[in-house]
C-alpha cells in the first residue's frame, strides 16, 4: 500500500525538472490585444509534463496573464481549464471543482478530454480501490479520445494505469503505462522517459519480475546520471535497495536505502515510504531493533505531519518484528491495531458499492478476518505460555535474591559490579560529551556555508575537494570515535584531513606540519584526545591575529611513552574559555585519560597546556604523554 501511495504521487506530481523545449509560437505586434489560440495553450499544457511542480505553477501563472487584458477572456473554457490545472498543482482542492464545473461542453475535443481527466483525478484523490463504474467511464472517454485523435489520449492511459494499479490489476496497469509512454507527444524528452522508467520499476516490483526490476533500475539510473538530477539519482538508490531486497542481497539493500534516506532527509524531502523501505531492508537482514526503530520513526513522521496514510503495513511489520524479538505483548498490541485498520479498510471498500466485485470482496473479507483472528488466537496462546515461563523465572529469581541477600560474598560481588557499572557509565558519558564537542554543529554549519559559497562562485573543483574533506571528517568522527582504540596511523590521517579542512575554511590563515618519529602502524591511541587541542589552536589561537599562523605537531617516543607536542604561534589563548573558566574539552580529555590509563591511582597519562614563554614568543604549547600500547 505504501508503494501504491508513492506511485500515485508519481502520477499526480511529476518530479521532472526541465522546462519544455517546445518553442513559443511567433506573435504579431498586436498579439497583446488578442487572446492566443486554444491550440497554443493546449500545447503548453502538454509541455508541463517536462517540468517540476514549481515550474509548472510559474508557467501557468505566466500564461494566465494573457487573460487580464479583457474580462471576457476570463469566461472562456481554456481559462477555466488552466485555472483548474494550476489549482491542482498548487494543492487548492476547493478551487479545482469550481473551475471544472465552469467548463462547458466544447467543440474542441482536447478541452473535453483534459477536463474529464482532471475530474477523474479529483474524484480518485486519496482513494484506495476505484469503483468499476469509474473505470467504465474512463474507458468510454479513452474511446472518445482515440476516435477523435486527441493529444491528451495518453493522459487518460496514464489515469487508467494508476487506477488499475490501485485495484491490484498490475498486468493491465503495465499495458496502459506502455500506451501512455508510446502515445506521449514528448516521449523523446529525457524527463518523460525517466518518469516512465520509474513507473515500470514499481510495476515490476509488484509483479515480482526481478529481470524487469533490474532493467528499469539500470535505465532510470543511467538517465538520472545523464541529466545530472540529484533527486532522481537519490531515488534510484531507493530502487536499488528494493531490488537487492528482492534478490536477497540484504547488505547492499541497507546501504542503498541509507544513501536514499540520508539524501532526502538532508534536503527536507522525506516521505513515509522512505522510513518504511529502510525498515524493510533491516527486517529482511534480520536486524530487528533497527527495523523497529525506523518503522516507529515513520509512524511518528505520519502523525507529526498529519498524513492520510494506510498504516496496515506498519502494524503488520511491527507485529512480525516484535514476535521475532520475543516481545509477544507488543506483538499482540500491534495485531489488535492491525485488526482495527483491516475492519476500517473493509468498511471503506464496502461503502464504494462495487457490485460486480461484491461477492469476491465478501469472500476476501471473511478470509482476512479469519486469518487475523487465527493469528490473534495464536499470539494469545504464545503470550500465555510466555507469561507462565516468566512467572516461573520470576519465582526462581526471587528465591535466588533471598539466598544471596544472606550471602555476604554476593553482597561484595554486587558492590563491585555496581562500581564497575558506574565507571562504565561515566566513561560512556565522557565519550558522549567528547563526540558532541568534536562534531560541532556550528563547525558543520560554517563548513556547509563555505561550500555553498564555492558552489555559488562556480568553483566546482574547490567545492568538490571541500565536500570530500568534510564527508571524510564526519565519517572519521562517527566511525573512529566509537572505538576504544585506533591505530596512530588512522588518527594521524584523521587529524591531517581535519587540518586540511580547516585550511580550506580559513584560506591563507595558517600553515601546518606534522612530524612523526615513531612507527605508527602498530601503535594504538584512544580517539578524541588530540583533536580538541588542535581545534583550539585554530579556532582561538589564530583568531584575530594580523600575521600568518603556524601549527606544528610532533609525535615521538620518549622514555617508553608516546609523546605528542602541539605548538602554535597564535594569540596564546590556548584552551582557556571566556570568563576565565576552564575549557570543557580540557576537562573531558583529562577525565578520559584518567578512566583509560589512571585507574590504579598512578598518573600514567597526562597533558600539560600552557602559553609559550620563551624569548617573548607568542603562541601556545600542549604536551601529551601516553603509555605505549601496540596492537
Amino acid at each position: 500500500m505504501i508503494n501504491k501511495l508513492f506511485y500515485g504521487f508519481l502520477f499526480f506530481f511529476c518530479f521532472l525538472a526541465l522546462i519544455s523545449c517546445e518553442e513559443r509560437q511567433n506573435e504579431n505586434s498586436s498579439s497583446y490585444s488578442k487572446l492566443r489560440t486554444e491550440d497554443f495553450y493546449l500545447k503548453k499544457i502538454v509541455s508541463l509534463d517536462t517540468m517540476s511542480n514549481d515550474t509548472k505553477i510559474n508557467v501557468l501563472d505566466t500564461l494566465l496573464l494573457d487573460f487580464n487584458s479583457d474580462e471576457n477572456y476570463k469566461k472562456t473554457n481554456i481559462y477555466f481549464l488552466l485555472k483548474a490545472i494550476e489549482s491542482r498543482y498548487a494543492l487548492k482542492q476547493d478551487s479545482i471543482e469550481i473551475y471544472l464545473d465552469s467548463i462547458k461542453p466544447s467543440e474542441n475535443v482536447d478541452i473535453n478530454v483534459r477536463k474529464f481527466s482532471e475530474e477523474s483525478k479529483f474524484k480518485t484523490e486519496n482513494l484506495g480501490i476505484i469503483s468499476f463504474e469509474l473505470v467504465e467511464e474512463i474507458l468510454k472517454a479513452i474511446n472518445y479520445a482515440e476516435v477523435n485523435n486527441s493529444i491528451f489520449t495518453y493522459y487518460l492511459y496514464d489515469d487508467l494505469a494508476k487506477i488499475y494499479f490501485n485495484n491490484d490489476d498490475f498486468e493491465k496497469s503495465i499495458k496502459y503505462t506502455n500506451l501512455y509512454f508510446e502515445n506521449h507527444p514528448l516521449k523523446s524528452n529525457l524527463f518523460v522517459q525517466q518518469r516512465y522508467f520509474d513507473i515500470r520499476f514499481f510495476l515490476a516490483q509488484h509483479t515480482y519480475n526481478s529481470d524487469d526490476m533490474k532493467t528499469y533500475l539500470e535505465k532510470a539510473k543511467k538517465l538520472a546520471l545523464q541529466i545530472n538530477d540529484s533527486i532522481a539519482i537519490a531515488r534510484t538508490f531507493d530502487y536499488e535497495s528494493q531490488y537487492y531486497n528482492h534478490v536477497g542481497d540484504h547488505v547492499n539493500a541497507i546501504k542503498s536505502s541509507h544513501k536514499s534516506f540520508n539524501f532526502f532527509k538532508r534536503n527536507g524531502l522525506l516521505k513515509y515510504h522512505h522510513f518504511h523501505n529502510l525498515s524493510t531492508s533491516y527486517m529482511n537482514a534480520n536486524q530487528i531493533d533497527s527495523a523497529i526503530f525506523y518503522l516507529n520513526k515513520g509512524y511518528d513522521f505520519v502523525k507529526e505531519n498529519k498524513l492520510a496514510t494506510d498504516l496496515s503495513v506498519y502494524y503488520r511489520n511491527l507485529k512480525l518484528l516484535y514476535r521475532e524479538k520475543g516481545d509477544l505483548k507488543k506483538a499482540l498490541d500491534a495485531q489488535d491495531s492491525l485488526y482495527k485498520i483491516t475492519e476500517e479498510n473493509h468498511l471503506k471498500i464496502q461503502n464504494q458499492k462495487i457490485s460486480e466485485l461484491e461477492t469476491q470482496f465478501e469472500t476476501e473479507k471473511k478470509d482476512a478476518e479469519i486469518q487475523v483472528l487465527q493469528e490473534t488466537n495464536q499470539l494469545n496462546k504464545d503470550l500465555i505460555i510466555q507469561q507462565r515461563w516468566l512467572l516461573l523465572a520470576g519465582i526462581l529469581i526471587m528465591l535466588s535474591i533471598l539466598f544471596f541477600i544472606y550471602n555476604t560474598y554476593s553482597k561484595k560481588l554486587l558492590k563491585e559490579k555496581n562500581e564497575k557499572l558506574e565507571i562504565e557509565k561515566k566513561r560512556y558519558l565522557i565519550e558522549q560529551k567528547a563526540r558532541q564537542s568534536q562534531l560541532n554543529p556550528h563547525f558543520i554549519y560554517n563548513a556547509i556555508a563555505n561550500m555553498q559559497g564555492l558552489i555559488i562562485a562556480d568553483k566546482k573543483s574547490e567545492a568538490n575537494v571541500y565536500l570530500v574533506a568534510l564527508s571524510k571528517h564526519i565519517r572519521n568522527m562517527l566511525e573512529l570515535n566509537r572505538l576504544e582504540y585506533v591505530t596512530l596511523d588512522e588518527k594521524i590521517n584523521a587529524i591531517e584531513n581535519y587540518v586540511k579542512l580547516q585550511q580550506l575554511r580559513y584560506e591563507d590563515v595558517f600553515d601546518y606540519k606534522i612530524n612523526v618519529h615513531v612507527h605508527s602502524d602498530d601503535l594504538l591511541i584512544p580517539p578524541m584526545i588530540v583533536q580538541p587541542f588542535i581545534e583550539n589552536s585554530i579556532e582561538h589561537g589564530f583568531k584575530n591575529i594580523n600575521y600568518k599562523g603556524y601549527l606544528e605537531i610532533d609525535i615521538e617516543e620518549q622514555e617508553n611513552q608516546l609523546y605528542i607536542k602541539i605548538v602554535d604561534n597564535g594569540s596564546g589563548k590556548g584552551i582557556q574559555s571566556p570568563m576565565g573558566k576552564k575549557s570543557l574539552s580540557r576537562i573531558i580529555t583529562q577525565e578520559r585519560l584518567d578512566l583509560i590509563y589512571n585507574t590504579n591511582g598512578k598518573k600514567n597519562a597526562y597533558f600539560v597546556a600552557k602559553p609559550l614563554d620563551e624569548n617573548g614568543a607568542r603562541g601556545y604549547i600542549v604536551e601529551i604523554f601516553l603509555p605505549l600500547i601496540r596492537s
